[in-house]
């Protein structure tokens, strides 16, 4: 899955929680109340903002998915080196990571023994 793949899956994701929390938290008689079934499903965005903040699940790849108070995604990122071969094959192999939960100062960690450099490429120390 493509990173911006990824990010609409947990766009979808995050907002299908937020539709059953705005659901739960409805009371029922109000539904039943409700002439037009329709109109109770009638959401505008402004309504869901409240149910996006704080919000905070598991996807199905077993990360941890939470969105802080301003609806923004609280989570970090994945480093990794792009590893192509001589039948322009490749794989991508995870460096480090960037974690806003980490403490002070330890937010980025970079596994400098596992970049692999490009053979054109030299390093100079």
């Amino acid at each position: 899955m493509t990173g911006h793949s990824y990010s609409v899956y947990n766009a979808v994701h995050a907002l299908a929680h937020a539709l059953q929390n705005m659901h739960s938290s409805t009371p029922i008689n109000k539904i039943m109340a409700n002439e037009d079934a329709l109109a109770s499903l009638q959401v505008k965005p402004w309504q869901l903002h409240p149910f996006l903040q704080r919000t905070a699940f598991n996807n199905s790849a077993g990360d941890e998915i939470t969105l802080n108070d301003h609806g923004e995604l609280a989570g970090g990122f994945d480093i990794r080196n792009l590893v192509t071969f001589p039948n322009n094959s490749y794989v991508r192999i995870k460096i480090g990571m960037l974690d806003p939960h980490s403490p002070p100062g330890k937010e980025l960690t970079i596994h400098e023994d596992t970049i692999e450099w490009h053979k054109s490429l030299t390093q100079v120390r």
